[in-house]
């Protein structure tokens, strides 16, 4: 450089300029130093602004359609990296039908769970389900399950007492009696209920089924009829019956009588659509009758009460029956009585106030006098105008007998 052109008076390297203190130099590079950090802080600045406006914009994802070189779908982290998840193939879908039915659900469950919230024996009994204890008759059933099923179980039971209460009833009867040559005729009385009656056990035995006789009476009394056969199911089968003829001359010492119905139901076993329920129920009662041409009559009436009802059949415990004679008949057994008792009251010179009362009665029985009904009214009958001539000719006899020892 020529001397002759101007110089910068600040340039050390000046040929012309004096020499540097050693502050200068050393003012100087800290000088340099401090313009290199502000560099690097600047790049970091752009650095950072350059990585905010990369998160602030949206992520561009390729469409559904668009082929991808890379199967898998890409997560973009806040720090821009690309992390691989699982393939798109395995992607977890929501149905929307799923979720429907899942909301639906939920609100059935809360609806039932507040009503048995507000029922007070429903909440009871889930209190002692969830407490840990046991319901049910047996005290071994989750309350929960009773709550639930409960009302299910009760209707069928309901429906198994009503088939075991509706089955019907048949009796048996073994019938002795004296004379054995009685004629013996039965008679049936119906009664009749409606299926609500009795279900509801109201109305007793029901309404008596009775017939028109040809003057306007009723007649609530009919010959007992036997059925061929008797069917025991839910809906029997009609089934063609017989009248019981009297039996009359028969050297019988008993007569027994089998499936005679004491309770029968009638059940909707027709139509389209059968139900099986009981329409109608019947009772029965009987009246038997015996008779015979020297003894009085006797008719015994069989009320439903009589029986002894079990499951499905009924026994009558009988006690046996003697026909009491007629008083025309027992004319000569007064004879023989009076005379017994004339001859007791000869040989021990008693008057007839005198004699006990016990040795009447042993000889009034001895001679057939089985009430003393029976004796005052064939005494009446003795004593009556049509007899006294032959009571007085049998009084006459008696008198005059010798009443040996």
């Amino acid at each position: 450089m020529s001397s002759n052109e101007p110089q910068d008076p600040q340039d050390p390297k000046a040929s012309n300029a004096p020499p540097l203190p050693a502050e200068t130099e050393a003012a100087i590079a800290a000088a340099d130093a401090a313009l290199v950090q502000a560099r690097a802080a600047s790049e970091a600045a752009a650095a950072a602004r350059a990585r905010a406006e990369a998160l602030s914009r949206p992520v561009e994802r390729p469409l559904a359609s668009a082929p991808s070189t890379d199967p898998s779908e890409v997560f973009f982290t806040t720090g821009g990296e690309e992390r691989r998840l699982v393939g798109s193939s395995a992607r977890f879908r929501v149905s929307r039908v799923a979720l429907s039915v899942g909301f639906f659900v939920l609100l059935l469950a809360l609806g039932g769970f507040a009503l048995i919230m507000t029922n007070p024996e429903a909440k009871a009994r889930m209190d002692k389900a969830f407490a840990g204890n046991a319901c049910g008759s047996d005290g071994k059933q989750s309350c929960l399950t009773d709550h639930v099923l409960g009302p299910k179980f009760a209707m069928e039971r309901q429906w198994r007492e009503e088939d075991q209460k509706a089955k019907a009833i048949y009796g048996t009867l073994s019938l002795t009696y004296e004379p054995q040559d009685a004629t013996v005729e039965v008679f049936q009385v119906k009664y009749n209920l409606t299926g609500d009656e009795w279900r509801r056990k109201s109305g007793g035995l029901g309404t008596k089924v009775c017939e028109k006789n040809a003057d306007g009476t009723e007649k609530c009394e009919l010959p007992y009829s036997v059925r061929e056969g008797v069917e025991n199911g839910t809906c029997p089968a009609e089934k063609q019956e017989t009248q019981l003829p009297a039996l009359t001359g028969r050297q019988l010492e008993s007569l027994r009588l089998s499936f005679i119905p004491i309770f029968e139901t009638t059940r909707d076993c027709g139509g389209e659509k059968p139900t099986g329920e009981v329409r109608e129920a019947h009772n029965y009662e009987y009246r038997i009758v015996f008779s015979h041409k020297d003894f009085e009559t006797k008719s015994v009436y069989l009320s439903k009460s009589a029986w002894s009802i079990g499951i499905g059949t009924a026994i009558l415990e009988w006690p046996g029956l003697s026909l009491v004679p007629k008083p025309e008949t027992m004319f000569d057994e007064f004879a023989k009585f009076r005379s017994e008792l004339f001859c007791y009251m000869k040989k021990r010179s008693l008057e007839a106030d005198k004699v006990p009362a016990s040795v009447v009665d042993a000889l009034r029985t001895q001679n057939g006098f089985v009430t003393i009904e029976l004796y005052d009214k064939t005494e009446t009958l003795i004593l009556s105008a049509a007899h006294k001539p032959w009571w007085d000719e049998k009084w006459k006899e008696i008198e005059a007998q010798k009443c040996e020892e």
